[in-house]
């Protein structure tokens, strides 16, 4: 099959067509009539019918699946088109999106079987040296760029223990997420995987990570799952989309106050927020657990200090069985950065954007907002509080030596993220007794 625009396809089946005006750079999306009897709605705002397909919802789902800021930057350059160009930036990535879903001028798409290209310890290290997103995002000419945001991130696969770069039937099954050598005293790979593993040991459904380093370079693994592995040469991918799909809100929407947070301009709050969320939440197949997974995940942010929870930071998996939450990821105690970047919240608690402005006012009026009992949510949090401090002195990574440095920032940050904990079981003391004030 062949036509004049892209074919969209998945596991091997046709899901529609996407095409361009030529004049109006508008992009229009039809799902194909096979899959709209067998298949599913690829997100709640592309809905299967065919007939309230709105063009701005089509852009907004396409153009989240394009690399952010200077990695869209590398990719416009390679293209040589304009990084506006949302089609021909998806037309150029084809099948290394950031999703499942693949992009095609034909259908079948002719790949090879399977091709597995290792990556040695000793390249890894020569292009980290070069401490730019570009010597990691092409590898032989080809741009690995199947996923978002703006960290220095490198897709991998990992198959038999061996780490190297997937084509074909292989994709990647791995995501190594590194800091620039300017930022190597901020410890970030490390907080990253502190946080992380304490979430997992207080019951947050998150991704698997470890902390690992190539010489003198730390990187956190994190395992995709967003992906299957079906055998030493076939690796499947999971159709995942994320909050700003969901909430149909652009890249640039991510966060609730998109345009800044100084003057006059930070009371436009047309981005992310908590309230569409929880309508998303409504969709999903169990919303009573989506939305207590959700609960439990603010609560764990709120703990451990992290203020950069936005909108491409949750996803859900889609398939015909309908929409469910999926592990969460990137969690960071951003709150130790706080004299070298804004470390406001991208979605605003209570009202707040200062994670030292939240208490037990604060949450009696997000529990307001959305309609959450106040007793919910203060035993989740105090259960989640205690075992923070019971977990936080027992993470420390394996088999990876860590400077004086590294061992330093670590405890410091167990301490701190320990009275964080301290101070919200305090808090909670007080949470059935607020009165707000209309």
């Amino acid at each position: 099959m062949k036509g004049v625009g892209l074919i969209l396809s998945y596991n091997n089946q046709i899901i529609g067509t996407l095409d361009v005006d030529r004049e109006s750079n508008d992009l229009n999306f039809k799902y194909d009539q096979k899959w709209i009897t067998h298949g599913f709605s690829i997100s709640p705002q592309l809905p299967l019918d065919n007939i309230e397909m709105q063009q701005k919802n089509i852009s907004i789902f396409i153009e989240n699946l394009l690399p952010e800021e200077e990695n869209r930057e590398i990719l416009a350059k390679i293209a040589g088109i304009s990084r506006t160009s949302i089609f021909g930036l998806i037309r150029k990535i084809g099948i290394e999106t950031t999703g499942a879903i693949l992009f095609s001028e034909v259908f079948p798409i002719t790949q090879n079987s399977s091709k597995f290209r290792p990556i040695t310890s000793h390249e890894l290290e020569s292009r980290l040296l070069e401490d730019s997103n570009e010597s990691l995002i092409i590898w032989d000419g080809k741009p690995r760029l199947s996923i978002a945001g703006v960290q220095r991130k490198l897709p991998v696969t990992i198959i038999n223990g061996e780490m190297g770069l997937g084509d074909g039937t292989l994709c990647s099954t791995h995501i190594l997420k590194f800091q620039k050598l300017s930022m190597a005293d901020q410890s970030i790979v490390l907080n990253e995987f502190f946080c992380m593993k304490l979430a997992r040991l207080c019951d947050i459904p998150v991704a698997d990570v470890e902390y690992q380093k190539t010489g003198q370079y730390p990187y956190l693994l994190v395992k995709r799952f967003d992906r299957k592995e079906v055998s030493s040469t076939v690796v499947n991918r999971i159709h995942v989309i994320d909050g700003c799909q969901a909430m149909n809100l652009p890249v640039s929407h991510k966060y609730e106050r998109p345009y800044g947070s100084e003057g006059e301009i930070q009371g436009y709050r047309e981005g992310a927020n908590f309230n569409k969320l929880f309508y998303v939440l409504d969709q999903c197949r169990v919303p009573l657990i989506a939305k207590r997974n959700v609960i439990r995940w603010i609560i764990f942010n709120l703990i451990v200090g992290n203020s950069d929870f936005h909108a491409k930071n949750i996803s859900f998996f889609i398939n015909d069985k309908g929409m469910e939450l999926a592990p969460f990821y990137d969690i960071v105690n951003t709150d130790v950065y706080s004299e070298k970047f804004n470390t406001d919240f991208a979605l605003s608690f209570g009202d707040e954007f200062k994670l030292s402005d939240v208490g037990a006012y604060q949450v009696a009026q997000f529990c307001a907002d959305l309609g959450i009992k106040r007793q919910l949510f203060r035993n989740e949090m105090i259960q989640i509080a205690r075992q923070v401090i019971t977990h936080a002195s027992s993470i420390h990574p394996h088999d990876t030596q860590l400077s004086e440095q590294e061992v330093n920032f670590l405890a410091e940050l167990k301490k701190t993220i320990t009275r964080r904990a301290e101070y919200f079981i305090s808090e909670m003391q007080q949470l059935l007794s607020v009165q707000l004030v209309n």
